[in-house]
């Protein structure tokens, strides 16, 4: 561990993306055999809930080191945040759009955060649409006090929910929103302890009970489904971290992002090409394992000329 990073939540990660681009939504260009039916699928898709509140929770704690005292503060981060992910974002949903897998009209509101409070928000990016809201938000989270940030905070949770009854907003902002806010404000160190390796099979237990509830349809199983786990990969991250893999996780969390924007798209291409010169519409196996390896691959170095042009262009360099 260098400098104080975390190199465990970085694995975390990774594990929830290779679990969405290498396995939720890989299934979908494979054959109907290798497709998940029935009590598997939703098993799966509540444990796909799981990894995106964690995915979430990782974005509210990674930016948790932002503090806002004055205007100026508050510019920087938002610069940075728009110079990190938003030109990608933008060609990761004018792709889509091209291949089919999305609207003119959802451009702008994905852009933009506020998709989520359309009818129909475009596939995959409506994440990312949530995240940029989430974003906006939080120098209103971080700029008043602590007592203040939870009146802020709850405000805002009111605001969702009256939204959503009124079907207005999508419930996964309400789903999400905590798990962000958690994120932003948690304290670290008592966080850290409470992720210890040693805690993992009790959080393993607790998400495999809740699991249980939540498939029967019990909406607070679902919650705490989804709270524990979170704490579940985080402690299971800890557990399985070695200094050995640290290079590894490096090269696959900086390629993480790249591989959640554009996997669709060569998931489309790879099985428009083998529709081209075959009679099949479907990824085979191996196929399909090989186009994860070669996703991570082009996401690496698309990140890092994408990096060298920020640097270049807008650093100055």
């Amino acid at each position: 561990m260098n400098n104080n990073r975390l190199y465990q939540f970085d694995l975390c990660r990774v594990i929830c993306v290779i679990w969405i681009v290498g396995f939720w939504h890989l299934q979908y260009y494979l054959s109907e055999s290798y497709r998940l039916q029935g009590v598997v699928y939703e098993y799966c898709k509540i444990i796909t809930n799981c990894i995106l509140a964690c995915f979430t929770f990782l974005s509210g704690f990674f930016l948790s080191k932002y503090t806002f005292s004055s205007k100026s503060d508050i510019s920087m981060f938002y610069k940075k945040r728009l110079f990190r992910f938003f030109p990608l974002l933008l060609a990761s949903v004018l792709s889509l759009v091209c291949i089919g897998g999305g609207h003119v009209s959802q451009i702008i509101p994905t852009m933009f955060g506020y998709s989520l409070f359309m009818s129909r928000p475009i596939q995959t990016l409506w994440y990312f649409s949530m995240l940029i809201l989430f974003y906006f938000l939080t120098p209103i989270l971080k700029f008043t006090t602590a007592n203040q940030t939870k009146i802020t905070w709850r405000g805002i949770f009111i605001i969702l929910f009256v939204a959503i009854s009124l079907k207005y907003a999508d419930i996964r902002l309400l789903m999400y929103f905590p798990f962000y806010v958690i994120g932003l404000n948690i304290e670290k160190d008592s966080f850290l302890k409470i992720i210890k390796r040693k805690f993992c099979f009790v959080w393993l237990l607790l998400f495999f009970i809740s699991l249980v509830c939540a498939y029967k349809g019990r909406y607070v199983g679902m919650y705490v489904c989804m709270y524990s786990g979170v704490l579940c990969l985080l402690s299971l991250s800890m557990s399985l971290y070695h200094p050995m893999i640290e290079r590894t996780i490096t090269v696959l969390a900086y390629a993480s992002m790249c591989a959640y924007l554009f996997h669709r798209q060569l998931y489309g291409i790879i099985v428009f090409c083998i529709r081209y010169f075959s009679s099949i519409d479907y990824m085979p196996l191996l196929v399909a394992i090989c186009s994860v390896c070669v996703l991570f691959g082009i996401s690496w170095f698309v990140q890092f000329q994408y990096d060298k042009l920020v640097k270049k262009y807008v650093n100055g360099y």
